[in-house]
């Protein structure tokens, strides 16, 4: 095989993106450097050495970055459905994208944001139904105790020491 036609064979192996710019500059160099041909292969591993990776082996594949209304619609969902922001959060916070792994802590943190508000608002509004419940006591007995107004002198001894029928 001619100088040309493996040139061009490694040129179509660049542009498929089998190999990287280096190592085709690499493989370019050895064509054009033998004398009679193309590249001398390699001459063949020893037993139990390691074997180099295959083309493209050993770089690690990028996943691509989540569009920005997905990233939206992601915390969305996180603050509507805790859970469902734990476990998008889980997914994409062990991503090997940088941005993804951003925008999975951020559901996390949205997540237990939420968590948080929503018990703080069940504690105030319990403790607003408790308090309700003591708002109509506005007359005091005599023994210390406070009554509704509306029980005093109603015929009903309501205190311990029936002060309020007296």
């Amino acid at each position: 095989m001619d100088k040309t036609t493996e040139l061009k064979q490694l040129a179509d192996l660049r542009d498929s993106g089998v190999l990287s710019e280096r190592e085709f500059e690499q493989q370019k160099q050895q064509i054009l450097n033998s004398p009679g041909g193309g590249a001398m292969p390699p001459p063949p591993p020893q037993y139990g050495a390691p074997q180099p990776p295959p083309y493209g082996g050993g770089q690690m594949m990028m996943d691509p970055p989540i569009g920005g209304g997905t990233a939206v619609l992601f915390y969305l969902l996180s603050f509507l459905i805790p859970i469902a922001g734990f476990v998008i959060g889980a997914i994409y916070s062990s991503n090997n994208n940088p941005e993804n792994q951003a925008v999975g802590k951020n559901c996390l943190y949205v997540s237990i944001g939420t968590i948080l508000i929503g018990c703080l608002c069940y504690c105030l509004m319990f403790m607003g139904f408790l308090g309700s419940m003591d708002a109509g006591m506005d007359w005091q007995c005599g023994s210390g105790e406070w009554i509704s107004s509306d029980w005093v002198n109603d015929g009903y001894c309501d205190c311990w020491d029936c002060s309020d029928e007296g």
